[in-house]
């Protein structure tokens, strides 16, 4: 699978970020007490506690010869990050009544009910990566399954939703849509169920059969360009999202130049996702790149259209209609022959 993630790098930092967005519900509020010791690499004075989605600390500590021990009160359970003073985060955990222990040498916690979830989920996550030996297609045969017998039992929570939207790209569409239709009433204005439902819509609104939405790139030139007013009408557009620093999508180049080739009636559309404007100018002469590329800068589009990893490319047609997503680079020339002809 030629694929470089654009916001996970790894399966079990997904685990990570996956839990960075968790935001449990609501119970009275409590003390906890958050004891921990640094790693010796680690140097500080003070640590400090950052609740989700917050950006300012909540609290500090200060640190004694590698050790601290923090008090507070909380109104409810809530993801927490424990950062350094330059915001580097040591520790990934959940912050509730009771008495937190951050384990060292783990990126999670223990002493709490939630946190011994956690730390088992995560653990059981790291497991299976490293049986599958870090093989992406394996990680992604073997976890639906455990996806489904844990969700399964906590459907009508937030720890269910967070798991569902956690495995969304390692479960086909129609599984998500269907698992989320399962989720009860009661927590339809739940954040993480809305998380879950706007990508869901997003997806669904970019999918093969719908009229491609409208975004803002720039150009080269840093002017304000509109997606749609590159398609040309009544050809054929492909987009290719790329980047200057993806060695796959480089690797891509040949073969898309080869299909642009047999098919000039093509239109084709290059997005360099997050890339350094001067990089992609280098690269497109480097690379002999001469169809449009425009710049996604801070992967707006991306979002908007659920791209998760580059290279990828979307087919769209005369009408403004996609006809193609979700396709390797191996696929390409007969995904645009299904449309254009066989050449």
């Amino acid at each position: 699978m030629h694929a470089i993630t654009l916001i996970f790098k790894e399966m079990k930092h997904i685990v990570k970020i996956f839990a960075a967005l968790i935001i449990l519900q609501a119970c009275t509020g409590s003390d906890y007490k958050i004891e921990g010791t640094l790693p010796e690499q680690i140097s500080a004075d003070s640590v400090y506690l950052y609740l989700f989605p917050n950006e300012t600390p909540s609290n500090s500590a200060a640190v004694v010869e590698h050790n601290f021990v923090m008090t507070g009160s909380i109104e409810s359970p809530a993801i927490a990050q424990l950062s350094l003073k330059d915001k580097r985060t040591v520790w990934s955990f959940i912050a509730e009544g009771g008495d937190i222990k951050l384990v060292p040498e783990k990126n999670y916690a223990s002493g709490t009910p939630l946190n011994e979830d956690y730390a088992r989920w995560q653990d059981d996550i790291d497991s299976i990566v490293e049986i599958c030996g870090r093989n992406e297609d394996s990680i992604m045969m073997v976890l639906p399954a455990y996806f489904e017998e844990n969700w399964a039992k906590n459907k009508n929570d937030v720890i269910g939703a967070s798991i569902l939207l956690y495995c969304f790209d390692i479960l086909g569409f129609d599984e998500v849509k269907a698992y989320y239709g399962q989720i009860g009433s009661e927590m339809e204005n739940d954040t993480i169920v809305k998380m879950l439902k706007k990508r869901i819509d997003i997806v669904d609104n970019t999918s093969a059969g719908r009229k491609a939405p409208d975004a803002i790139l720039h150009t080269i030139g840093g002017e304000d360009v509109s997606l749609l007013s590159l398609l040309e009408k009544d050809k054929y557009t492909l987009i290719d999202c790329w980047a200057s620093w993806c060695m796959p999508c480089r690797m891509a180049l040949p073969t898309i130049k080869e299909v642009a080739a047999k098919y000039p009636e093509m239109n084709v559309v290059g997005i360099a996702i997050n890339d350094n404007p001067n990089k992609t100018v280098e690269a497109i002469a480097n690379e002999g790149i001469t169809w449009n590329v425009v710049l996604d800068p801070r992967a707006d589009f991306a979002k908007d259209y659920n791209i998760m990893s580059i290279p990828a490319f979307i087919l769209v047609n005369g009408e403004g209609v996609i006809v193609e997503r979700y396709f390797n680079i191996d696929e390409l020339e007969s995904r645009v022959a299904k449309h254009l002809g066989e050449r």
